[in-house]
């Protein structure tokens, strides 16, 4: 009897073992799946050497799934040459989505800079080296060399030239960042693809055409602008003066990042979800408004209680400016510095000042005031006049 539960209890002593060892983070099991059916996750992105912050706070990696399907991370292993992290809880990367995994997300965030999962235990080298991905089957491996690491700016893999699941076959296909981080001096765009072009060097669209200044932009063919989330509608004109039409209707858009942005793939709403997809190459320069007018995105704005959402092409929204009542005939709604109000002096590509509206009103009374106070004057020496008898020049 003392033996049968002796041999129970170590049964039992080895079952919780393995159920212990199999709940263990970070050690999900990983399936050896045939090449051609493991996932498709990439490194997109690497901060080697920050400059911002110490190498110890500020390193960071850029992963990105350009599949159509989602993909579950719990397992993947994050590699350098001697050390690795395994991601130990579930955490899913969305189709087309680029995620960011670094050393501190705190005092990463602190800086503006996006962190979706914080690792440890491993670091980039910065006088060459490699980092890799190993999921179910996948053998993701960047090798770098010293020359490529350049202080303050990210290494970021040209993804226009495509993705295989073997090693980058070329290392020239990686380059310095060009994008200069908003609010920083690390040059990065960390959560963020650049956005390639199907048809350079064909005909742009209509969109594009019709628009004044776009010349430069159709002969740049190596400019292809990042996708960007910065961005802010500024200004709508949804109750023109006269018949509401194509060609005075319109709604501004402000790139606000500190690096182009291409808005292929982003999306305009409005109220009654009728949208508009800009579906080529539409580019934003750093600080520049650019106006789309009715003729070209298609819908109504509607006069009364209007909107309209900016999404962009992940399906998130960006931005959504909304008016109550109804909106005044020949007046632009304005988003400018936090603060939403209606201008009788549309400013379409241009800032919109509510403080200017106010100085204007202000300088407008203070000379009704002076012209009030030159017409009293007037009067008192007319009546003094009257009563000493003498005339009034």
């Amino acid at each position: 009897m003392k033996k049968n539960l002796k041999k129970l209890n170590i049964v039992m002593l080895i079952g919780l073992i393995m159920l212990f060892l199999r709940a263990q983070p970070g050690k999900a099991e990983q399936r050896n799946l045939p090449e051609k059916d493991a996932p498709m996750i990439f490194i997109t992105e690497l901060m080697i050497n920050p400059d911002q912050l110490s190498d110890s706070r500020g390193e960071w990696v850029e992963i990105y799934n350009p599949t159509q399907e989602e993909i579950e991370l719990r397992g993947l292993v994050f590699f350098n040459q001697k050390d690795e992290y395994i991601v130990d809880k579930e955490l899913q990367i969305k189709p087309k989505q680029a995620m960011v995994l670094c050393k501190n997300k705190t005092e990463l965030e602190l800086i503006g800079t996006r962190c979706d999962l914080e690792y440890s235990g491993i670091s980039l080298t910065n006088g060459g080296g490699q980092a890799g991905l190993r999921l179910n089957g996948l053998k993701n491996r960047v090798e770098y060399k010293d020359d490529q690491v350049v202080s303050g700016k990210s290494l970021t893999y040209n993804h226009c030239l495509g993705f295989s699941r073997d090693v980058y076959p070329d290392q020239s296909s990686w380059l310095a960042s060009q994008a200069q981080a908003q609010n920083q001096t690390d040059w990065h765009s960390a959560g963020f693809l650049t956005t390639c072009d199907d048809n350079q060097g064909e005909e742009e669209s209509d969109l594009e055409d019709e628009e004044s200044g776009q010349d430069q932009e159709s002969d740049d063919q190596d400019n292809n602008g990042f996708n960007g989330e910065n961005l802010i509608i500024t200004e709508v004109m949804p109750n023109p003066e006269g018949v509401d039409g194509k060609e005075n209707e319109y709604i501004e858009i402000h790139n606000q990042n500190l690096f182009t942005v291409n808005l292929k793939g982003y999306k305009l709403q409005n109220k009654k979800r009728a949208e508009y997809i800009f579906k080529s190459k539409t580019l934003l320069e750093p600080g520049q408004r650019r106006v789309f007018y009715r003729e070209q995105y298609g819908f109504n704005l509607y006069n009364e209680d209007g909107s309209v959402t900016l999404f962009n092409d992940l399906g998130r929204e960006l931005i959504i400016l909304s008016f109550q009542g109804r909106a005044p005939s020949g007046q632009s709604f304005n988003h400018e510095d936090d603060k939403k109000f209606w201008s009788d002096s549309p400013t379409p590509g241009k800032p919109d000042d509510p403080e200017e509206e106010k100085q204007t009103t202000d300088d407008q009374g203070a000379q009704d005031q002076e012209t009030t106070s030159i017409v009293e004057i007037k009067q008192r020496q007319e009546l003094e006049a009257l009563t000493t008898g003498d005339s009034v020049e």
